[in-house]
């Protein structure tokens, strides 16, 4: 039987191999690019995010957010907004962090969507609460907005890949 956990498994396992291919999140070429390679290396991560997740992957927008927050998924533009903060840092696994937690936003908004109108999703409990929680969206305080199955998800899903993806890396 295929059940939703077991997929979810596969998919984080198949995203972290595929993500840790890409050459430019190794931390010594990471730290030689300039912004515009690091944006690029972002917009892979989605890209391969996007074919495992078969879930569209919103444009990258950097801009100065002065480090107020890291990034944010903007559903009513349908874009990651990062903090170029993250791009400037000569350690990847921050950007990468960053991006994992907004795309899984972006994912979380489309199963929503489908869930909603009846349609076929990946974990219908999930979309349950996804979409339970996204009415009752909580911004502060910080315990409460973290605490929250949104973000909790978001954290978890960019916490493990993240360090699936290093680990492969410096096996290599």
């Amino acid at each position: 039987m295929d059940h939703p956990a077991l997929r979810e498994v596969d998919r984080c396992q198949e995203a972290a191999e595929k993500i840790s291919e890409i050459e430019s999140l190794k931390p010594q070429l990471w730290r030689e690019m300039d912004e515009a390679g690091r944006r690029w290396t972002l917009e892979e991560v989605g890209r391969k995010l996007s074919r495992i997740y078969r879930c569209p992957k919103p444009p990258l927008l950097t801009e100065n957010g002065e480090g107020k927050e890291m990034g944010s998924y903007e559903e009513e533009n349908w874009m990651i907004k990062a903090d170029k903060e993250i791009l400037l840092s000569d350690d990847p696994r921050k950007a990468l962090k960053t991006y994992l937690h907004e795309f899984r936003h972006s994912y979380q908004i489309e199963q929503i969507r489908a869930y909603e109108k009846g349609l076929a999703v990946d974990d219908q409990q999930k979309a349950q609460l996804w979409a339970e929680n996204i009415k009752n969206y909580v911004e502060s305080p910080q315990e409460d907005y973290e605490s929250q199955p949104l973000e909790r998800d978001a954290n978890r899903f960019a916490e493990q890949i993240a360090e699936r993806v290093f680990r492969k890396i410096e096996e290599r």
